[in-house]
Parts: structure tokens; C-alpha cells; sequence
């Protein structure tokens, strides 16, 4: 969403579709939920603006010129969410689409941001504001000949298991993290970050592989409701 601009080659494709991802918030109401997105978009995307809103969705846009030796016009990002109580529950889904202009204002194309880990995260940093997270504990730094070297956080699952930073995370429950980029990495495809079940770590250290049951740390939801 940041970089949400394509190259050249890429806007020359027209693309009607959208990304689009959704998540279960557990046990909160849908207005309670619409009203944090609101505040997050204003506190982490400032740059986007709310365009639209109703009850059970949330637009926001964010223009921004497109001028290079080949094309000069502008491109207008746009991110919904929809929001749907679900019993005590609410589902958030979050799509995304640019519709890139000429000067004149005719629609050049339409395509879909290649964000979709971004959009991803944006979904589960809001589930973990409301109902927690698991979380290993560390943080990839480097590409390295056979994985990724990390770093570990303070008091996390993998510092008490005994990882260290500079260790060479080469697979992650039998994934192969090489063959990964590392935009990738944070994906749930690797790890479900509300769950609580254990990974198998297969590390390089000084060149001595290490295999590790890792459990991860559950991190509490900054929400707290107001009965309480």
C-alpha cells in the first residue's frame, strides 16, 4: 500500500479484479471495530483519506501523480473495508484496487497492488489489538546461503527455546526459507499467529545445524472492553 504504484510494464496490463483478504475479530461489535480502523488509517496511513463511510464499510483514498518519460497522469489508491457482525463476532475484509488515469481523466487501467502481505498484516495487527497474538520471537535480518540469519526478541519463545541472533533459520515447519523472499516471511503461510500450537525451528549455528520445538508466547490485546 505504501509503494502501491506499479511499474510501467505492469500498468500496461489491465486488471479489473481486487485483492482482498478478511479475518474473525472474536468477541467484539462491528462499531467498535470500525471505529479503531478509523483510527488506525488516521495514526499509521495518514497519507490515505476517508472518502466514504457507512454503517459496515470504510473507504479510503490516497492520489498521487504518475508522471515518468512515458505516461503523465495520476493514480487514485483505494482501500475498503467491510465490516459484518457475525454473533458476537465481527469479520473484517479489506480489498484493494488503483485506477490510474491520463491528464485528460480518462481511466487508463485498473489493477491490483502487488500488497498483499502488507494488506495482510494490516488485518492481523488489528486482530491482535483485539483478542492477542502468538508470536515466536523473532525477526529475520539478512539473506544468508542457507536461509535467513535472525534476531531474537528480548524474552521471547525463541530466546528461552535458546536461539540466538546471528542464527541461520533454514526451515520453519519443513518450509525451505531460501526459496522464499523476505517479503514473504511474515506471511500466515509460515506461522498462524493466533494459534498457539508449536513450530519446529531448523537452525544453522557456526555451521552445526539445531532442531527446536518452539512454543510461542502469547502477547495480550491492548483492547480492553469498557465493562471492565
Amino acid at each position: 500500500m505504501k509503494k502501491f504504484l506499479v511499474t510501467l510494464f505492469v500498468m500496461l496490463s489491465v486488471c479489473s479484479s481486487t485483492f482482498a483478504a478478511a479475518i474473525m475479530i472474536n468477541d467484539v461489535p462491528p462499531k467498535t471495530v470500525r471505529d479503531q480502523i478509523i483510527v488506525y488509517m488516521a495514526t499509521n496511513q495518514g497519507q490515505y483519506v476517508l472518502q466514504d463511510q457507512t454503517e459496515n464499510m470504510l473507504k479510503f483514498v490516497l492520489t498521487k501523480d504518475v508522471n515518468n518519460l512515458m505516461f503523465i497522469g495520476y493514480a487514485n489508491d483505494t482501500v475498503t473495508y467491510t465490516i459484518t457482525p457475525s454473533g458476537k463476532n465481527t469479520v473484517v475484509s479489506l480489498n484493494e484496487n488503483v485506477l490510474i488515469y491520463r491528464a485528460n481523466g480518462t481511466l487508463f487501467s485498473s489493477q491490483v497492488p502487488n500488497n498483499g502481505n502488507f494488506l495482510e498484516r494490516i488485518l492481523i495487527e488489528l486482530k491482535s489489538y483485539y483478542n492477542g497474538s502468538y508470536r515466536f520471537g523473532y525477526n529475520l535480518t539478512e539473506k544468508y546461503k542457507d536461509g535467513y540469519k535472525i534476531s531474537v526478541v528480548p524474552d521471547g519463545a525463541c530466546e528461552k527455546a535458546g536461539l540466538k541472533t546471528g542464527d541461520v533459520l533454514i526451515t520453519l515447519n519443513d518450509i525451505v526459507l531460501k526459496k522464499l523472499p523476505k517479503k514473504e516471511m511474515g506471511s500466515t503461510a509460515l506461522v498462524d499467529m493466533f494459534s498457539s500450537k508449536p513450530a519446529t525451528f531448523v537452525i544453522s549455528r557456526n555451521g552445526v545445524k539445531k532442531t527446536y520445538e518452539i512454543t510461542p508466547k502469547f502477547y495480550e490485546p491492548q483492547y480492553k472492553p469498557e465493562n471492565e
